[in-house]
């Protein structure tokens, strides 16, 4: 019965200092994070081996039910081409958010999911974009050899992560 009254102190010590030092008033943070698939469709190229293409990424679902982003980061991104007729695009592209050059490097795009390619985190703040409900992506590129197709889409998927008040 002693050691269950000391246990029953000790708790109560601990929930009363846990919650002293908690600020009154102040803001709640969390973290949200959410992918975009964003297609980007390429038509007229065949034969062609540099690309240049611009789309755009809803991303107002992230603002839903939130007062206040106070930071946002494209943490990856994921490539992948649809309905490409040869089997790959092997070549160099550049990754552009927001006027942010997100990724610059070589890179095979295939039909399947490729691992995630992360993104430095001093590299992906989209704060402005996320507030604004939309994220402007650029896509330019060349390949070792020439594209196969005329009509396909190249699918970025930026994963978004914020913090909200």
């Amino acid at each position: 019965m002693k050691n269950f009254k000391l246990v029953k102190t000790v708790i109560l010590l601990f929930a009363v200092l846990a919650f002293s030092n908690c600020e009154e008033n102040g803001a709640i943070q969390f973290v949200v994070k959410d992918s975009f698939p964003t297609p980007i469709a390429v038509l007229g190229l065949k034969g062609q081996s540099f690309y240049s293409k611009e789309g755009t990424a809803d991303i107002s679902g992230l603002l839903d039910n939130r007062t206040a982003f106070v930071e946002a980061n494209i943490e990856s991104v994921l490539l992948k081409l649809e309905n490409y007729d040869g089997t790959s695009i092997i070549g160099s592209i550049k990754l552009t958010a927001n006027e942010i050059v997100l990724l610059d490097e070589d890179v095979i795009l295939t039909s399947l999911d490729s691992d995630p390619i992360a993104i430095p985190e001093n590299l992906g703040g989209i704060l402005d974009a996320i507030n604004s409900g939309t994220l402007t992506i650029s896509l330019e590129g060349s390949t070792e050899q020439p594209i196969e197709d005329d009509d396909f889409i190249i699918v970025i998927t930026p994963m978004v992560t914020g913090t909200v008040e």
